[in-house]
């Protein structure tokens, strides 16, 4: 191994030389979008099945949840998501790839471990809180990313949150 290693730079010249405009050709043929209807069973749901309704109710965000939450929060700390790891996992015909040229998106995918941000949410007004998230996180049917409640390690001890991970059954998972 050498015993100094040469210090790399990305210029905005280096991105020239790659970046490719990419025009949006909008939905995928007999693609279907989520309704207010499906998001309000969602919200629901995930509100009904929080496993410890008395402990306050987090977000476990791993990606970009992190540095834009577009979501109010009343506290933050750090934690790790054991049995759950990042991956190159979510197809993108969209925005990052098209359907001839797929992208790829990491994506929360079972195994491993990952470690993020938990965000405590205000109880006051969570369906509204829930339903922002979730159309910012899954629009198609079947939802490629779907909201899950697992448990989160923290230096105070084991929480729940919820996060979002990958849905294995989705026709856009790639993993």
């Amino acid at each position: 191994m050498p015993s100094q290693m040469r210090k790399l730079t990305l210029t905005a010249d280096h991105v020239a030389r790659v970046h490719k405009v990419v025009q949006d050709q909008g939905l995928t043929a007999g693609a279907e979008l989520h309704t207010d209807a499906d998001y309000d069973r969602w919200v629901e749901q995930m509100i009904r099945a929080h496993p410890a309704p008395k402990a306050p109710t987090r977000l476990f965000a791993y990606g970009s949840l992190i540095w834009k939450p577009e979501i109010e929060h009343i506290g933050e700390q750090l934690g790790a998501a054991r049995g759950w790891h990042r991956a190159f996992c979510f197809r993108m015909t969209r925005f990052r790839g098209t359907p001839e040229q797929p992208g790829l998106m990491m994506a929360l995918d079972r195994g491993g471990q990952c470690r993020g941000v938990l965000y405590d949410l205000p109880e006051d007004n969570l369906e509204r809180q829930f339903g922002k998230l979730f159309r910012r996180e899954f629009t198609y049917k079947p939802a490629n990313s779907m909201p899950r409640w697992i448990t989160v390690e923290t230096a105070s001890g084991a929480t729940p949150a919820l996060t979002f991970v990958m849905n294995r059954a989705s026709p856009l998972y790639a993993g």
